[in-house]
């Protein structure tokens, strides 16, 4: 990942979604239950960054041709 994915996921807040999925797994003690959180905090952080990436590769491109 370069520095624009990094700013990128600093900016969303990777780090409070973590710790949602952390305050989460302690409070219910089943692995199954940890390994869906985790794969929902996944999905989510995915969800959300992808099409932002992508818009922003569109971006410069179109600054480039003009």
């Amino acid at each position: 990942m370069d520095e624009r994915g990094t700013a990128l996921s600093s900016l969303v807040g990777i780090h409070d979604l973590i710790d949602t999925a952390h305050m989460t797994r302690s409070t219910v003690a089943r692995s199954g239950f940890t390994v869906l959180t985790y794969l929902a905090t996944l999905v989510i952080f995915f969800a959300y960054c992808y099409p932002i990436s992508r818009f922003t590769r569109w971006l410069e491109k179109r600054a480039v041709n003009s």
